[in-house]
């Protein structure tokens, strides 16, 4: 394969093996500012094909299989998977907290979803960011802060409900499956 055919920039570095296996390489070295012009999405599909040519009747894509460790790639990368993936967590997660929030109003106290309010609009806030294709620093500690936040009030909520109980059986229980639905989504998609 050309050197020339897998990406667009005349200074490059960039190594190519023989895919026989052996650990000797061919090595063709430029000089380039700038990564993203050398390793293109062309680049990489020019040597991706080349190695499923490599590997002739050992590869076929019916047998291809997803790993679980592609997903820390994807984080790493921050790509359109990752991001996907995110998105979906992100809204099962709002969706649970403002169902809780909804089945708890008539008990609970608006300084009680006021707090969830705010606590979820710092969370949407890094959303936001992690949906960028942009690198920008995620603030972990701001985002278990904020989930913490949503926890204690959630607790909160649940004690409350425990006092309502002997009122009203029956709703109460339909709010307290709600609020365990919303510790559900926190535990499985934030932890």
């Amino acid at each position: 394969m050309s050197i020339s055919e897998g990406h667009n920039s005349k200074n490059s570095v960039v190594q190519i093996h023989n895919g026989s296996g052996d650990n000797v390489a061919t090595k063709i070295v430029y000089e380039s500012e700038n990564i993203e012009d050398i390793l293109t999405p062309s680049w990489f599909k020019c040597h991706i094909e080349s190695s499923i040519k490599n590997l002739g009747k050992r590869y076929t894509p019916e047998l291809n299989i997803e790993l679980e460790v592609s997903k820390n790639f994807d984080a790493i990368c921050r790509n359109d998977s990752f991001r996907e993936t995110v998105r979906e967590i992100f809204h099962e997660f709002i969706l649970k907290i403002n169902k809780a929030k909804k089945d708890y109003l008539p008990i609970g106290t608006k300084d009680d979803i006021r707090q969830v309010d705010v606590a979820i609009g710092e969370i949407e806030g890094h959303f936001i960011l992690l949906q960028k294709k942009e690198v920008a620093k995620v603030e972990i500690e701001s985002i278990e802060k904020s989930v913490c936040k949503i926890k204690s009030t959630l607790t909160e909520c649940a004690k409350k409900i425990d006092e309502y109980k002997e009122e009203r059986r029956e709703a109460v229980d339909y709010t307290k499956r709600s609020i365990n639905e919303a510790w559900g989504a926190i535990y499985r998609d934030c932890a």
